[in-house]
């Protein structure tokens, strides 16, 4: 009787808030774009749940297929990418998942982020106020509020679609959170979705200026899990998921290998003090003179952005805190 055990490969990257560690030229070639890409894939089916992915890890995770992959199995992946966690996360895979018999090979990649706030969110400014989600329906959720200095600004889709954006730097200054918030609350996250790429992010970054803001902020935590299969099948990495197909003869000639699941689970906590990437309600009444407001109370999107590679480290859109 022979017996078949699967081996793990694994790579966990952490990333604190200040990443010295980070070699510029490994990020710059993590393949943030496609991530976007598969993003795009994942709220078109899903365009109401809160998503969070991490695209430095889904580069990572393609990045280590490449180096196994020849013929046109690597073709495929060099095509689309362009290029040739401490508690957070857990229960990424289910036993039913993992065939005694059949697996062979699982990549495990575990992305942690763990940042403070160059600038703090006060506890005793957190009040419960009025979100409006993608459903339409109002809800009470605790917000965070700051008076401070943040980089700002606008642009508009090619559709002449307006959405803002702001910067909340962490400490250290070489990650920051990025959010984008459609200018009218009856414009949708999927009509600006497609447009926003790496080179849409260092256009925010080049344009924005500081401002003297008020900025209110959901108090959040969205996890999600998502199967990349059927994503990167649209963007054209087919032959790896097909058995008679795949080729991955530079991790083995005697097995014949393909890939049966790319699973992530990402998971982000967004609070006074930071953000984690594994009562009374109040009126607010706004004085003409008071300095401007970014008020986060619709659906929007975040970005985890490493400012020196411009990766993009986590991604997602919120739709009900």
């Amino acid at each position: 009787m022979s017996w078949h055990f699967p081996f793990f490969l694994v790579a966990t990257v952490t990333l604190p808030s200040v990443c010295s560690q980070f070699n510029p030229l490994s990020l710059e070639e993590l393949g943030s774009d496609t991530g976007i890409q598969v993003f795009n894939q994942i709220v078109k089916s899903r365009p109401h749940d809160n998503i969070v992915i991490s695209p430095h890890g889904i580069a990572s995770v393609l990045g280590m297929l490449q180096l196994g992959a020849d013929g046109r199995t690597k073709k495929q992946l060099t095509t689309v990418m362009r290029y040739g966690v401490n508690g957070m996360i857990d229960n990424l895979l289910s036993p039913d998942l993992i065939d005694g018999v059949l697996t062979r090979l699982v990549l495990v990649n575990a992305v942690y982020f763990k940042g403070l706030w160059k600038s703090r969110f006060q506890p005793e400014n957190t009040k419960k106020r009025t979100f409006v989600a993608a459903d339409g329906k109002s809800y009470q959720v605790p917000m965070l509020a700051q008076l401070s200095v943040f980089r700002c600004g606008s642009t508009s889709t090619p559709s002449d679609l307006w959405y803002n954006f702001i910067e909340l730097p962490y400490h250290g200054e070489s990650i920051s959170m990025l959010i984008a918030l459609p200018t009218e609350s009856s414009t949708p996250l999927s009509a600006i979705i497609p447009h926003i790429s790496t080179k849409t992010i260092d256009s925010w970054m080049s344009t924005m200026v500081p401002k003297r803001v008020q900025v209110i902020l959901p108090k959040f935590t969205a996890v999600a899990q998502t199967d990349l299969k059927e994503p990167l099948k649209v963007l054209g990495i087919t032959e790896m998921f097909e058995p008679s197909k795949a080729n991955f003869a530079k991790i083995t000639r005697s097995e014949n290998l393909h890939v049966s699941h790319i699973l992530q689970k990402a998971k982000i906590e967004v609070s006074e003090d930071g953000t984690k990437a594994s009562a009374a309600t109040t009126a607010i009444l706004i004085a003409r003179s008071s300095p401007p407001w970014f008020i986060v109370d619709r659906p929007f999107l975040f970005f985890i952005r490493h400012n020196p590679t411009g990766a993009v480290l986590f991604m997602g859109q919120i739709n009900k805190p």
